[in-house]
């Protein structure tokens, strides 16, 4: 997590996703990773080696409330790439939009309607 983090900064980036043993994605060097495919909603599996973050587990129990399917599981390099939308979460900044990925850009939709249904709320009810 150092390291890559310390790639990112030298290369001028936000963040950097990690890839586990076994080439697929797990976290990035600070949150985890979610992609949005079809309206579902889908984040590596404990078993790919994220942090079992708060946050991470919040959205696994909130976001079906919302009509979303989430799906842990598997994701390769390929998946990122054909992801309707990415995004990042951790229990500092709550969610984060990926804009860009390699060469692949990415819109803000289903990922601005997440924030507003959880994260303001929960950030309004910390304060």
């Amino acid at each position: 997590y150092a390291m890559a983090a310390l790639h990112a900064k030298r290369q001028h980036w936000n963040d950097a996703l990690l890839l586990n043993h076994n080439k697929r994605y797990c976290d990035a060097t600070i949150a985890n990773l979610w992609l949005v495919k079809n309206g579902e909603v889908f984040t590596p599996s404990l078993a790919e080696g994220p942090v079992a973050g708060i946050m991470r587990r919040y959205l696994i129990e909130n976001l079906p409330a919302l009509g979303i399917k989430v799906t842990e599981g598997e994701l390769t390099p390929d998946d990122v790439k054909e992801a309707d939308e990415v995004f990042l979460t951790n229990a500092i900044y709550g969610l984060k939009w990926v804009k860009q990925h390699n060469d692949t850009s990415y819109p803000m939709k289903l990922s601005a309607r997440i924030h507003a249904a959880l994260m303001v709320p929960l950030w309004a009810a910390t304060i």
